[in-house]
């Protein structure tokens, strides 16, 4: 009987990709799928964390990020109507900060080496370390600008401005940055060749900023204050529960957190609450809104401010009690909460570009058209927010490094000049 022959197997290349139940192609997909997915979660965790701040990917992360954001909260309002007034709720029940700044500040501005002694042959390299400060509710990438300028005392020569950008919300909180100033400029700075020169570095920013106010009016209609004033009754004292929700009451101030710009908003001249809504048009409540710079410094420009009033109320443009030449705002459509949003007309804000420390504010003062329609049905008395914001770029005070320049003494040994 003839040996059984042995028969060698011998796959196809197209079966050597082939694995019982799974292609390596499917295998690889699940792989690379795996794969960017750990990227993302490793890439989102270093953003969030601070560790990555620049580059393709954290800006695609925080672009989508934000958008999610958005996105949810947009959710959350369609499911429930309340949750943006509860928020704003929230934040009016929060402590006012206005001792704790909110922005960019220069922590510290000095050589790189911390010398004050510089020999005439050497350049000198300044260095800024930059804190950000109360903005722990902010998250993104925040762009600055960077200028160090020289003097001697009678002239004042400036480096090209850095534009720099710095992602802000993560865990880090100090950045910093470096100036050169070339031994070419210094050389012409010196007042003598042959004595000391005595320099000062000058260091400033400037950065975009966004400041926020939010105020609780208490409407009341005009039978009911005429009632109290006739029973010689408190507002205060007839709506005990209101009295237990503000014990500043009744003087209701706004909310100030810290910002470069504090954005003052009034429902009275005088704080005073509650606010009378009268049936005769002149007589109608006001709205007051103020502007002054809080850190020193001065704003470069503002790009944008806006007021949002209650669902029903809106701004008098015209006819009986308008006050036209201290409103220059215009309606811009809805705002976040509901109410009417405007916002202060562009050739307008031309004219207050400018606003430093010390010099005064601006103040905008418009008369409302509160109807029958805005108040709670059945209801004397209605409680209602005004919110304003103002967008700006922002310059704080400029910061000084004195140094003396040597002639004569070269490199290291200045020190020991």
């Amino acid at each position: 009987m003839a040996e059984k022959q042995k028969v060698v197997y011998v796959p196809t290349p197209r079966q050597l990709l082939t694995l019982p139940g799974r292609s390596l192609f499917t295998i690889l997909a699940y792989i690379a799928v795996f794969a960017i997915l750990a990227i993302i979660i490793i890439g989102g965790y270093a953003v969030e964390r601070g560790f990555v701040q620049s580059g393709p990917f954290a800006r695609a992360w925080n672009t989508v990020k934000f958008k999610a954001i958005d996105v949810i909260d947009d959710i959350k309002y369609a499911l429930d109507p309340t949750f943006i007034t509860q928020r704003i709720e929230q934040k009016w029940s929060g402590k006012d900060v206005e001792d704790v700044p909110s922005g960019i500040l220069i922590q510290r501005f000095d050589t790189a080496s911390r010398r004050n002694t510089f020999s005439d042959d050497e350049s000198i390299t300044a260095q800024f370390v930059l804190e950000a400060s109360g903005l722990e509710d902010f998250q993104g990438r925040m762009p600055i600008r960077l200028t160090c300028s020289i003097n001697n005392g009678e002239d004042t020569e400036s480096l090209p401005t850095q534009e720099e950008s710095i992602f802000v919300g993560g865990t880090k909180k100090l950045w910093t940055f470096t100036c050169e100033y070339p031994n070419e400029l210094i050389q012409e700075m010196l007042v003598s060749e042959d004595q000391d020169t005595q320099l000062s570095l000058l260091g400033e920013i400037e950065f975009d900023s966004k400041s926020n106010t939010i105020l609780k009016v208490y409407y009341i209609r005009e039978e009911l204050n005429d009632f109290l004033i006739t029973k010689d009754v408190d507002f205060w004292e007839y709506y005990p529960a209101y009295a237990a929700e503000e014990p500043e009451a009744p003087t209701l101030p706004y909310r100030y957190y810290g910002e470069p710009v504090e954005l003052k908003l009034k429902a009275t001249e005088d704080t005073v609450q509650p606010v009378v809504v009268h049936t005769k048009p002149s007589l109608q409540p006001l709205v007051f809104i103020g502007l002054s710079s809080r850190w020193k410094g001065e704003v470069t420009e503002f790009d944008k401010v806006s007021l949002e009033l209650p669902p029903g109320v809106r701004i008098r443009f015209e006819g009986e009690g308008a006050i036209t030449g201290a409103c220059p705002f215009e309606y811009s459509g809805t705002g976040k909460a509901g109410g009417e949003l405007y916002i202060v007309d562009s050739n307008y804000l031309d004219k207050i570009q400018s606003l430093k420390s010390g010099e005064g504010e601006v103040v905008f003062i418009c008369r409302l058209d509160v109807p029958e329609s805005a108040l709670d049905q059945g209801e004397d008395a209605t409680q209602r927010f005004y919110l304003a914001s103002a967008e700006y770029s922002y310059r704080p005070k400029q910061v000084m490094k004195a140094v003396t320049i040597k002639p004569g003494v070269f490199g290291d040994a200045v020190e020991e000049a």
